[in-house]
């Protein structure tokens, strides 16, 4: 049956209506349906929309008596469009199918009542559509409630409830999913059913879930789904579960019951954990884990189990270690882990930590209720760190530094460590033991502080209630000071000669270095401003030769370990060379002659006896 007009319009007035055989609404055709319409549909026969279906306050219904009806199927055409407000799907072998493209979306809409063998709402493999349901209900389905094989078809639902869906409220499998404050209610056997889709759920409540599977059940996710705001309570499984997972990303979930949460072979983040039991039970359980990443889990707090996490392993080696940080953990057996490495940070343990196998367990910043919280069996180890926080002031100013951090242990060893910043948080190894019972405590700290800014100070504890977990040490340095110096020769008497070793030195002293240790520049520079001469030592002095006379300027600078610098600047005249010394007042420089003694004078480029020994340079040795 179908229509030969461009469009139908069933009225109200004119209702029920009944259909004896499969109807169809064809391509570029549409069918309006008025609010207040009855439509009832013989045993089998199914309507099947390939063009359009507006239907408004309407049901959908078999013709009674125990007979079911085949369903509403959205046509394989791209332009198939169904949309149904405030209507109703009941009596019905499978309420809603979905096998090629198109769009359907259902708003206030009640799906109720399939055969055994079937689901009310059925997505099919490589569909292609885009199905929207807000809203809505479904129940009493033989066989789930909506069902979604692996195709191309976005399913996006939002305020729906699912009760007594006797299979699971969603099975999807390779699909796309966008899921907003969905309700699953009682008497059906598992909530969500996922393998490997992508999208996300957005806020789930399962507080009256009974079903005997999980509230969610996720496979083989890569990091393409992400679970949020989920409330629920345990039916008789875990209430999130899933195996072979590389890259989970769950936020925000309230789990009432044990398990709350069991996972095999999978990864990634678990973030903002409630987890609240009875009295015995799991909270958390994870086997096996993945070798190329970890399972993480941050912001968790566990109350009133047996066990509070629950990790296994067949080797160390064959698991990376599963991180929690920011928990708190309240159970008789706050951890419990086989052949599995743990890291924790930041947490509060109520409990007795339980570990066996060839592996270490890492406690940073974590503190432990029980007198003998941690037991270690079969080879396996622990390792406990506190973290202290470096600070350095000057004044009321905070500067950054670099510390120098030593370590000695009870066993004689010893260790060093190098950090900087303004205010440092340092991991400290405290405390170490192994199945063996060896036990290694720290025993001393040693701690420098080293900044651009002040004096070096080092400080020494002996007792651990100096390196408790987040402890400040502080570090009041005094200003560092440049080094005084001050010229010592030349002085202004003295006469500074071209060619002739001259010794200059200074006095110098610091307020931390030696004079010895403290880094001298020397400097000379020409007339023009040029470097002529560049020299550094650690020695106060250093001889200088001037190969040419005129103008010069003399620049020294003396440098100390923390990089303060002080300088100072002379004027030096170098004169020409004068061997003999006679360049004196009695000199006559017109003729460079001395006739007080009647010998030549003058600097020796104009002095015809260098040596003043009474013979010209031509006729004995020098220079």
């Amino acid at each position: 049956q179908d229509f030969t007009d461009s469009s139908l319009n069933l009225e109200s007035i004119w209702s029920p209506y009944f259909i004896e055989d499969d109807f169809y609404v064809p391509l570029l055709k549409t069918l309006y349906i008025d609010d207040g319409v009855s439509i009832r549909v013989a045993d089998g026969a199914k309507l099947v929309v390939n063009g359009t279906l507006y239907a408004g306050e309407t049901t959908f219904s078999s013709t009674g008596f125990g007979a079911r009806w085949g369903g509403i199927t959205l046509g394989d055409y791209l332009g198939a469009t169904i949309e149904l407000k405030n209507s109703a799907i009941l009596e019905v072998v499978s309420g809603v199918s979905i096998s090629g493209k198109g769009f359907f979306t259902a708003d206030n809409t009640v799906f109720s009542r399939t055969i055994l063998s079937e689901p009310l709402f059925k997505v099919g493999a490589g569909s292609q559509a885009i199905v929207e349901i807000h809203n809505s209900q479904f129940s009493d389905a033989g066989s789930g409630c909506i069902e979604a094989f692996q195709s191309q078809s976005e399913i996006i639902i939002s305020n729906t409830e699912f009760d007594r869906c006797d299979g699971p409220a969603i099975w999807a499998r390779q699909t796309n999913l966008q899921l907003d404050n969905i309700t699953i209610g009682s008497q059906t056997s598992t909530g969500l059913d996922l393998i490997q889709p992508n999208g996300y759920l957005n806020g789930l409540n399962a507080l009256s879930f009974d079903g005997e599977g999980n509230i969610i059940r996720i496979d083989n996710e890569n990091g393409q789904f992400s679970i949020s705001n989920v409330v629920g309570k345990t039916g008789q499984s875990a209430g999130i579960s899933g195996q072979n997972n590389r890259a989970l990303n769950l936020d925000s979930i309230e789990i009432h019951g044990s398990p709350a949460i069991d996972f095999d072979e999978s990864a990634g983040t678990l973030s903002n954990l409630r987890l609240y039991g009875s009295g015995s039970g799991t909270a958390l359980i994870s086997h096996h884990g993945r070798n190329s990443d970890s399972l993480e889990i941050d912001n968790m707090i566990i109350e009133n189990y047996s066990v509070g996490v629950d990790l296994h392993a067949d080797s160390p080696d064959s698991v990376a270690q599963l991180i929690i940080t920011y928990a708190n953990i309240s159970a008789q057996t706050a951890i419990s882990c086989e052949q599995y490495p743990l890291y924790v940070k930041d947490s509060k343990l109520i409990g007795q930590v339980e570990s066996s196998g060839d592996l270490v367990m890492s406690f940073y910043d974590t503190s432990f209720i029980n007198s003998e919280p941690i037991y270690v069996t079969q080879g396996a180890s622990y390792a406990i760190y506190n973290s202290v926080i470096l600070a350095s002031t000057i004044g009321t100013s905070s500067v950054g530094s670099d510390y120098d951090i030593n370590t000695s242990y009870s066993n004689q060893q010893q260790f060093n460590q190098q950090v900087q910043g303004d205010s440092v948080v340092v991991p400290l190894l405290v405390e170490t033991r192994n199945s063996n019972g060896e036990m290694v405590y720290l025993d001393k700290l040693t701690i420098t502080s080293n900044s651009l800014y002040g004096l070096p100070l080092q400080l020494d504890f002996e007792s651990s209630n100096s390196w408790g977990s987040y402890q400040q040490i502080d570090f009041i340095l005094t200003e560092n000071t440049a080094p005084i110096i001050a010229l010592l020769s030349p002085t202004q008497n003295d006469i500074v000669m071209q060619g002739m070793e001259l010794k200059i030195s200074i006095s110098a002293q610091d307020d931390y270095d030696v004079v010895n240790t403290l880094t001298y520049d020397w400097e000379i520079l020409d007339n023009n401003g040029l470097i002529i001469f560049q020299h550094n030592n650690n020695q106060p002095y250093h001889n200088i030769t001037f190969s040419s006379p005129g103008d010069h300027v003399l620049k020294i600078s003396a440098t100390d370990s923390q990089g303060k610098v002080s300088q100072i600047t002379e004027q030096l005249e170098v004169k020409l060379l004068d061997s003999d010394f006679d360049y004196t007042e009695r000199c006559d420089e017109d003729n460079w002659f001395d006739v007080t003694i009647s010998r030549s004078c003058g600097p020796d480029v104009y002095d015809d006896d260098d040596d003043n020994d009474g013979y010209t340079d031509s006729r004995d040795a020098w220079p």
